[in-house]
């Protein structure tokens, strides 16, 4: 099943999951927990679209009175006073919020749902099994939760059988981890990755990439308040992708590479997480490679786990092929842009469904060859990060791309995207849009990002920037998968 087609119609596959679905949520009250409002409001739309009733959503703050959060109806409910930092440990406060909800919050989900009978979904980054008395829909067990811990997961890839970069899990405190992680260095450094004794992380919040001696300093000093131990190995000069796999009761169906855009600044330690994106193709090669690993791990977490459910393996396209880095035992980022051109496709839902065990016939190859199919037609990606620097009003620019890099669009000229920077606090989200139709399909998006965001660094006078793209080892093979 590494690389189907069919030829359905997309309509008819959107109709017929919507249809199956439509059986879990009718007529039902739903709980959503998604943390950010936007995050949620598409969920809003897709349960109201099923059929359920009017559902009560649990988001990490209220925005201002002024501002409308959906059109849909639905009970809002703000768990926390203000909204938290966009990163894995900001939102480990919504997390806690909900995994001891206050007597405010508990009261207000028994007025809605008296009888405690409502369908709960959650955001996957939190790992609780009910909500004040009702019990979680989509929760995993403790055994795939701890999947994600990234210090965990070299036995995975042996029980596949895959080949992986050296590695060494010590404890932060060791006395021989500076030696080990000179034995462990190639030549361009050692990236250390932390556990999960904080809760799950995610987006490179407790990944660093020591280089020199200072770096040690810096990241023993860093992960000692955060973490008891940590998984070492080469930095991987390479293009960061991942691959998106679904395992069902008795079937493991993949789709396609999608590009992680993963930037650095030189000299400095972090990793600059912004994005995924489906531009960038690898050559047949290197794409059949990467699914095929993808298959050989979900019949392994199938077979040692019972696993069932989306996962997501992260990992470098290097010269000697792809690398795993680490395996999400829930839906990545990635997926988003599996549906890109099926806006109605109940993909989220359909992951809760598979996890919870509902016995519905969900048609593995029918499904995958969607989803690929889907994918490989409507090309999706943005670019965002957070700009350490305040900035008052927000702005929004129109941008083309030349021999040069990113530069503000004309006037008379078609703009090859937009990017936007909108005032947060203390900071700046900064989001780059490429238009659609105007990205360059075949190549590496990263390198479009890394130039748009450093035009609004320079733009914002923020000094975030700059910020550098990852070198594709294997540009010279691409080609259309």
């Amino acid at each position: 099943m590494i690389d189907s087609r069919s030829g359905h119609n997309p309509q008819e596959s959107v109709t017929y999951y919507c249809s199956l679905l439509k059986r879990v949520v009718e007529g039902k009250r739903v709980i959503l927990a998604f943390g950010p409002a936007g995050a949620a409001a598409s969920w809003v739309k897709a349960v109201l679209d099923l059929g359920s009733l009017p559902p009560f959503v649990i988001v990490d703050a209220l925005p201002e009175p002024s501002k409308s959060i959906s059109a849909h109806p639905a009970t809002w409910y703000g768990a926390l006073p203000s909204p938290p930092s966009e990163d894995s440990v900001g939102f480990q406060n919504y997390a806690a919020a909900i995994a001891q909800p206050g007597l405010e919050m508990k009261r207000a989900l028994d007025e809605y749902d008296p009888d405690r009978s409502a369908l709960v979904l959650m955001t996957e980054l939190i790992d609780v099994h009910e909500l004040a008395g009702r019990t979680r829909y989509n929760a995993r067990p403790s055994s795939w939760a701890e999947l994600d811990d990234k210090t965990g997961i070299d036995s995975l890839w042996r029980v596949a059988g895959i080949s992986q970069a050296p590695s060494i899990v010590i404890p932060v405190m060791s006395p021989t981890l500076r030696r080990t992680a000179r034995i462990i260095d190639r030549g361009l450094g050692t990236v250390w990755a932390g556990d999960n004794r904080g809760g799950i992380h995610f987006g490179g919040t407790l990944v660093r990439w020591v280089q020199r001696d200072e770096h040690i300093d810096e990241a023993l000093q860093f992960f000692s308040e955060r973490c008891g131990s940590l998984r070492i190995m080469p930095f991987l000069a390479g293009l960061p992708c991942s691959i998106h796999g679904l395992v069902l009761s008795d079937e493991v169906i993949v789709f396609r590479p999608v590009e992680n855009i993963v930037l650095t600044k030189p000299g400095e330690s972090r990793f600059f997480y912004a994005g995924t994106a489906t531009f960038w193709d690898p050559c047949q090669g290197d794409r059949e490679a990467i699914r095929a690993i993808g298959s050989r791990v979900g019949r392994a977490l199938a077979q040692r786990f019972k696993y069932r459910g989306f996962f997501t393996i992260d990992g470098i396209l290097t010269t000697e092929g792809f690398l795993p880095t680490e395996m999400n035992a829930r839906m990545g980022a990635g997926v988003s842009h599996l549906a890109a051109g099926l806006p109605a496709f109940p993909l989220e839902l359909l992951s809760a469904a598979i996890r919870a065990g509902e016995n519905l016939d969900f048609r593995p190859s029918y499904l995958e060859d969607t989803l690929v199919q889907s994918a490989d037609i409507c090309r999706r990606g943005s670019a965002a990060l957070e700009f350490q620097a305040r900035t008052h009003t927000p702005r929004q620019y129109s941008v083309v791309f030349t021999e040069y890099g990113c530069q503000l669009a004309r006037q008379s000229a078609v703009p090859d995207g937009t990017v936007l920077c909108h005032p947060a606090g203390c900071s700046t989200f900064v989001t780059f849009i490429p238009a659609l139709g105007r990205t360059p399909i075949g190549s590496a998006f990263s390198i479009r990002a890394a130039s748009a965001l450093n035009l609004a660094d320079a733009l914002l006078e923020t000094k975030s920037g700059p910020f550098q793209a990852p070198t594709d080892v294997r540009a010279g093979l691409h080609g259309t998968g």
